[in-house]
């Protein structure tokens, strides 16, 4: 059975984690990992790299994105986390039926985060904490590149790397762990501004819930070598967007998403994640489009 040391292990190869599939766009319901509130084992830096695949369609319409998230997290104290998130579009392609695709890559909209952990409490075994953190997003990525216009505008928006909007996003998050078990919740609601051409995503609304099981090994002292199975869950309704004061209703969406998953904690500095996440129901106006499928491989580093 696990102990104390796993817990606190736990919490450090999560911390640089939050909840990053709003940040790629909100049309999208990308891949989740329930946020976690801990701060970290140790103060210091920590790095994530994650890929994300997905791939959505609808009315005519299919949207599919291959993008590489780079997150740099220094932790000055047990309760205060800072962070940059960088994101670069190694693929996103939008294809609109009749009229062609657009095919762009590049650098995405940068996101900054700050995490402040107001609760803790710790005993034998198990360990149980909450926080809050607060995310700005900055218009860094292009969002004026060509596209036909003959396009709706919500596939012309899809075609650029960025929304040409500073959004913000705020985040309360709980987690507890007992033995072998892990349970964590995570509540969320994004708040979109003017983009590009006077073009505004809907704002969005998500909770995600996350159970995890220490598999292997069955029986240990000594910490490392743990593999995780894990079970995610959220719901995510996004209001639709508009264009120049009018509503553009194919693009409101409600949708719950499952995602079962692995993670390999190698030491107290490396582990690794992977998991696929698959819609089981949605409700989604006439004309939009639907998540099908989407693919997380996270490599998370402390320094």
């Amino acid at each position: 059975m696990s102990g104390h040391g796993s817990l606190d292990r736990r919490a450090l190869t999560l911390a640089a984690l939050t909840v990053l599939a709003s940040a790629i766009g909100t049309a999208r319901a990308a891949p989740i990992r329930t946020a976690s509130p801990g701060t970290g084992a140790v103060e210091g830096f920590s790095f994530v790299e994650r890929l994300i695949t997905g791939d959505e369609s609808g009315g005519g319409e299919r949207l599919g994105t291959t993008v590489a998230w780079s997150e740099l997290r220094y932790t000055p104290s047990a309760r205060w986390q800072v962070g940059v998130r960088v994101p670069f579009t190694l693929a996103q392609t939008v294809r609109t039926s009749g009229l062609g695709e657009a095919s762009r890559s590049g650098l995405g909209d940068v996101w900054t985060a700050a995490k402040f952990r107001f609760f803790r409490q710790v005993g034998r075994w198990w360990d149980q904490q909450a926080a809050a953190e607060l995310s700005v997003k900055l218009p860094t990525g292009a969002s004026n590149a060509p596209v036909d216009p003959r396009w709706p505008l919500q596939n012309q928006r899809d075609a650029q790397l960025g929304t040409g909007s500073t959004d913000a996003r705020l985040d309360l998050s709980y987690q507890r762990g007992h033995g072998r078990f892990v349970q964590a919740a995570d509540a969320s609601y994004r708040k979109n501004g003017r983009g590009a051409a006077g073009y505004t995503a809907g704002d969005e609304a998500r909770l995600d819930l996350d159970a995890e099981y220490i598999l292997l090994p069955r029986g240990y002292r000594v910490p490392g070598h743990e593999l995780f199975t894990l079970l995610e869950a959220t719901a995510v309704h996004k209001e639709a967007d508009e264009h120049a004061g009018l509503v553009i209703p194919p693009t409101r969406r409600t949708e719950l998403l499952v995602a079962p998953g692995l993670e390999y904690v190698a030491t107290d500095q490396l582990a690794l994640e992977l998991s696929l996440q698959v819609p089981v129901a949605a409700r989604v106006p006439a004309g939009g489009r639907r998540s099908r499928a989407n693919l997380l491989l996270d490599l998370h580093y402390a320094f």
